[in-house]
C-alpha cells in the first residue's frame, strides 16, 4: 500500500503544478538546468522537466487567431526562474518581453505568431531545433544576454536547394532577412539556401556597438566541393545592399562572413553594392560565378583565405564616391572566367593603405589595376603574391605611394593566349607590370618573373614617371624592361624625384630612344654662380652659406635687404621651350614665411611680372600651382600650408601632351603631402623661358634670411642634337 501511494503521489505532482504553477515545490525535488548555449544554469522543478511552464495553464489558446499576449504575460510572471515551454502557435498582438530570468523552449509545433508592428524581445535563453518558431510580420529582438546566434530555419527557411531542383529550392529570402535584422550572428547549417531578392544589411551607424555576421559550416575551404557544404544561391542582383536608402554616402556596415559558399547562375550578379563594408571580416568563403563582389566602399576590413572562382567582373570595384582604405587582402585565390574578354580581378580605384599579401591570381585579362591611387591616406602594398596566366598582372595608372615587392610573375605571354585565355582583350605584349600614365613614388623590389613578354612595360602615350625605385628583381624568359615609350627615360637620380633610380643589383640595358638630359646642382654653398643656374641678386638681396645639417650638407641661403622687395634668384637664361615632359625638383626650407614670396619652375621672368610660365608659388605659408600664357593666368584648385624651418621636396612638371601642369610636395621621408594640376589654355608650350628659383621678402624691416636651398634638378624631354 505504501508503494502504491508513493507512485500516485509522483504521478499527481505534474498535474497539480500545472493547475497551480505558483505553488512551491519541496527542495528535495528541485534541480538545476543549463539550456543549450546558456552560460549559467537555471533552477526548475524536476517534476516539470519535460514540460516546464505551459502558457495554456494561464489561459493561452495557441490557435494562431486568439491574442495570447495577456496569457503569455501571466505565464512569464508565474514562471519566475522556471523555463517556459511553447508547444502551440501563440498569437502576440502587443509588444512582449521575456526577461533574462526566463528561458523559453520551443517544442516542434510551438511558435509565436507576431502581428505587424509588434516586437517580441528575448532577454533570456531560447532553445529550439531547426524548425520554424516565428511567424507573422512582426519583429523579433534578442538582448545581449540571450542567444549567441540565430538560424534562418527559425523563420521558415529550408536548406533544400540543390542540383536536383536546378538550384531553385524554397525561397529563403524573408527568413534570412528576419534573421539578419536581429543583429545576431546568423548560422547556416548544411544545405543550399535560395535567395530571390536582395538582402538588406542593417546600418550599424544606428547600432554602434553591434555587428552582423553570417557563419556557415564549411570548415575547410580547400577541401570543399565547388559549391561547398552549405551555400547561398543568389538569384538576385545584388545579393546584399544597405537597409537604409543609399543617397550620397554608403551606410556603415560591420558584417562578418565566414565559412560560407555564395554562388550565382545569373550572369553579372553583384554581391555587395552601395555598402560601406567597414570593420568587417570576410574569410574562409567560396564565391562562385559572380560578376562583382565588393562594388562598394570598404574600409578597415579584412578579406582573407577566400576563393573567388570564375569571376565575370571584379572582386573589388569601387563605384562613384566610394573607395577602399585600410583593408587587408590576405591569402585569397582570385580566379577569372577564361571565357570573358576583359575581367579585372581587382580594380583598386581611388584607394589608399590597401594591402594585398600572399594572394594567388590567374585566368583574367588583368590581375589588379591600381588606378587614381595617390596614397595620401597611406601607402598601398602588393607583396608576396603569385600572378599566373594574366594579360597584365599589375596595371598602373595615376599612382603614387605604392610598394610592389616579393611577388612571383609567370606565364604572362601573348603566345599562350589561344591556350589559356582565347578571348582576352589585352593586345601584345603581355606584361607583369604595365605602366600607362603618371606613376611615381613607387618601389618595385625583390620580385621574380618567368615566361612573360615583359616584366616592366611602359605603354605608348604614357608620361609622368618619376621617383620609381627598382632593385633586386630577377627572372628569365622575358624582356626585363621595355622603355621604348618611356618619356622621360631612365637614369640614376638619387634626390631628384624626376626619373627612375635603378638599383645596383640590376644589369639592364635600355634603348636610347626617348632618352633625357638631367641637370642638377647639389648646392655646396651660396656661390655667386652655380651653373647652369646664374645667381641674380634682387634689390640688394644676398646669397650666403647656410647652416648644414645631417642630410643637407651644403646649403645656399637667400637673404633679403633691410628695405624694398628684395632677395635673390638662381636662374637659367630664358632659352628653354617647355614642350612637354619636362620635370623639375627642388629641396628647400623656408627660414621665414613673413612676407615671403617664392617661385619655382619656368617663367618668362620669375623675379618680375609673369606673362608666360608654369611654376609653383609660395606666398607667406601658402603653396599653390600657377601657370600663364600670354598673360592669361591659371591656378590650382587647392593649396598647401607650409611650416617654417621644415625641409620639403617640391616638384613641378609638364605633361608630355602639353595638356596640363602637375605639382607635388613631399616631406623628406618621401611622403606625398600635396598634389594638384592645372589644365587648359593657360598651359604654355612655345615661349622660351627661364628656369629656377626666386625668393624675396616683399616688405622687410631688416635683413631677413628667407629660404635655404639644398638641391635643384631639371630633366628635359629630349636629347640635344649633336650630329651623331
Amino acid at each position: 500500500m505504501k508503494r502504491l501511494l508513493a507512485l500516485l503521489l509522483v504521478l499527481c505532482i505534474p498535474l497539480l503544478s500545472q493547475v497551480n504553477p505558483g505553488v512551491g515545490n519541496p527542495a528535495a525535488v528541485s534541480a538545476t538546468y543549463k539550456p543549450t548555449g546558456a552560460t549559467t544554469a537555471v533552477r526548475y522543478d524536476a517534476a516539470l522537466a519535460d514540460l516546464g511552464v505551459k502558457p495554456e495553464s494561464y489561459g493561452a489558446r495557441g490557435n494562431t487567431t486568439t491574442d495570447d499576449y495577456a496569457a503569455l504575460g501571466r505565464a512569464i510572471a508565474g514562471a519566475t526562474d522556471r523555463p517556459i515551454t511553447l508547444t502551440r502557435p501563440y498569437r502576440v498582438a502587443s509588444n512582449l518581453t521575456f526577461p533574462a530570468t526566463c528561458s523559453v523552449t520551443f517544442a516542434r509545433g510551438g511558435s509565436l505568431v507576431i502581428d505587424s508592428g509588434v516586437t517580441v524581445t528575448f532577454n533570456g535563453n531560447v532553445n529550439a531545433g531547426l524548425h520554424r518558431i516565428f511567424n507573422g510580420s512582426g519583429t523579433v529582438a534578442f538582448g545581449p544576454s540571450s542567444v549567441a546566434e540565430v538560424y534562418p530555419q527559425w523563420w521558415g527557411a529550408l536548406a533544400d536547394t540543390s542540383a536536383a531542383n536546378s538550384y531553385h529550392g524554397t525561397d529563403c529570402t524573408a527568413a534570412i532577412q528576419s534573421a539578419l535584422d536581429t543583429l545576431k550572428p546568423v548560422r547556416f547549417t548544411d544545405g543550399g539556401y535560395y535567395v530571390s531578392a536582395s538582402l538588406k544589411l542593417p546600418d550599424q551607424t544606428s547600432h554602434p556597438y553591434k555587428s552582423s555576421a553570417l557563419i556557415g559550416v564549411n570548415s575547410n575551404k580547400n577541401g570543399m566541393s565547388e559549391r561547398g557544404n552549405c551555400f547561398i544561391e543568389a538569384a538576385t542582383d545584388p545579393l546584399f545592399e544597405p537597409k537604409t536608402t543609399f543617397v550620397t554616402t554608403c551606410p556603415t556596415t560591420r558584417v562578418h562572413i565566414r565559412n560560407l559558399c555564395f554562388q550565382s547562375h545569373n550572369l553579372g550578379t553583384t554581391m555587395f553594392k552601395n555598402i560601406a563594408y567597414s570593420g568587417g571580416i570576410f574569410e574562409d568563403n567560396l564565391v562562385v560565378g559572380f560578376g562583382q563582389v565588393f562594388s562598394t566602399t570598404s574600409a578597415v576590413a579584412v578579406i582573407r583565405n577566400n576563393k573567388f572562382i570564375g569571376q565575370r567582373d571584379s572582386v573589388l570595384k569601387p563605384q562613384s564616391n566610394n573607395y577602399s582604405a585600410d583593408t587587408w587582402w590576405v591569402n585569397n585565390y582570385f580566379n577569372g572566367d577564361p571565357a570573358q574578354a576583359s575581367v579585372v580581378l581587382v580594380n583598386l580605384l581611388g584607394s589608399a593603405s590597401c594591402h594585398f599579401i600572399g594572394n594567388y591570381w590567374d585566368y583574367a585579362a588583368t590581375g589588379i589595376w591600381v588606378n587614381q591611387c595617390y596614397g595620401t591616406a597611406g601607402k598601398n602594398e602588393i607583396s608576396g603574391n603569385t600572378f599566373d596566366i594574366l594579360g597584365e598582372a599589375i596595371k598602373l595608372s595615376n599612382v603614387s605611394e605604392l610598394n610592389i615587392s616579393s611577388n612571383t610573375f609567370r606565364r604572362s605571354q601573348y603566345s599562350g593566349k589561344a591556350t589559356y585565355l582565347p578571348n582576352c582583350s589585352i593586345a601584345t605584349p603581355w606584361s607583369a607590370i604595365k605602366f600607362t600614365d603618371n606613376v611615381h613614388t613607387t618601389t618595385i623590389v625583390g620580385n621574380t618573373y618567368s615566361d612573360c613578354d615583359k616584366f616592366m612595360y611602359f605603354a605608348s602615350g604614357g608620361s609622368g614617371y618619376y621617383n620609381l625605385f627598382e632593385d633586386g628583381n630577377s627572372g628569365l624568359g622575358c624582356v626585363a624592361v621595355d622603355s621604348t615609350y618611356l618619356n622621360p627615360g631612365l637614369s640614376s637620380y638619387p634626390l631628384g624625384g624626376t626619373s627612375i633610380r635603378l638599383g645596383s643589383r640590376d644589369a639592364w640595358v635600355f634603348p636610347s630612344a626617348g632618352a633625357i638630359r638631367d641637370i642638377q646642382t647639389d648646392f655646396l654653398g651660396g656661390a655667386v654662380s652655380d651653373l647652369p643656374w646664374q645667381t641674380t641678386l634682387v634689390s640688394s638681396g644676398t646669397v650666403s652659406n647656410g647652416t648644414s645639417v645631417a642630410g643637407h650638407e651644403g646649403i645656399a641661403r637667400i637673404t633679403s635687404a633691410a628695405s624694398g622687395s628684395s632677395g635673390a634668384a638662381y636662374l637659367t637664361a630664358a632659352t628653354q621651350v617647355v614642350s612637354g615632359g619636362e620635370s623639375s625638383g627642388i629641396v628647400f626650407q623656408a627660414v621665414s614665411t613673413t612676407n615671403l614670396l617664392m617661385r619655382f619652375g619656368w617663367a618668362n621672368a620669375l623675379s618680375g611680372t609673369i606673362t608666360d610660365g608654369i611654376y609653383a608659388e609660395i606666398s607667406g605659408t601658402t603653396l599653390s600651382g600657377k601657370s600663364a600664357t600670354t598673360s592669361v593666368a591659371g591656378a590650382t584648385g587647392s593649396t598647401y600650408t607650409l611650416a617654417a624651418g621644415t625641409w620639403y621636396h617640391l616638384v613641378v612638371r609638364k605633361n608630355t601632351s602639353t595638356a596640363y601642369g602637375q605639382y607635388a610636395l613631399y616631406d623628406m621621408a618621401g611622403n606625398l603631402l600635396w598634389t594638384d594640376l592645372i589644365s587648359g589654355t593657360t598651359i604654355i608650350s612655345t615661349v622660351p623661358m627661364q628656369h629656377g628659383v626666386y625668393a624675396a621678402n616683399t616688405s622687410p624691416s631688416a635683413a631677413t634670411a628667407m629660404v635655404d636651398v639644398d638641391w635643384m634638378g631639371l630633366s628635359l624631354n629630349h636629347t640635344p642634337a649633336r650630329g651623331r
